[in-house]
């Protein structure tokens, strides 16, 4: 069992830096994400006033499956990103190296 006492400042202090070096990429791929799902949003309203009907179901049904996948990178990739990272760092002993190591192998 980890306790607080036995992991130090300095690697306190070198998990957080690490951590939030791994947050910036995450984060700019939920922005990706929104902003596509917008553009998608948009192109469907648009395309909607010049439906073609034999189309038009096959590109909704298109749609909604692009809309899932673009939840999903917005919403659960990021959390089994972070449960990934910390189930490396809770397995081993906590040292500077093993956390540097552990976080960029993730």
């Amino acid at each position: 069992v980890l306790t607080l006492s036995q992991v130090e400042a300095i690697q306190i202090m070198i998990l957080v830096f690490i951590l939030l070096m791994f947050a910036s990429p995450l984060s700019a791929d939920i922005q990706d994400a929104a902003v596509e799902e917008l553009l998608l949003d948009h192109e469907l309203q648009r395309n909607d006033l010049q439906r073609n009907d034999s189309l038009h179901s096959l590109s909704i049904m298109a749609a909604m499956m692009l809309r899932i996948v673009l939840r999903v990178r917005k919403y659960f990739l990021p959390w089994l990103a972070a449960g990934s990272a910390v189930s490396v760092l809770i397995s081993n002993r906590v040292t500077t190296p093993n956390i540097v190591f552990n976080i960029l192998s993730t």
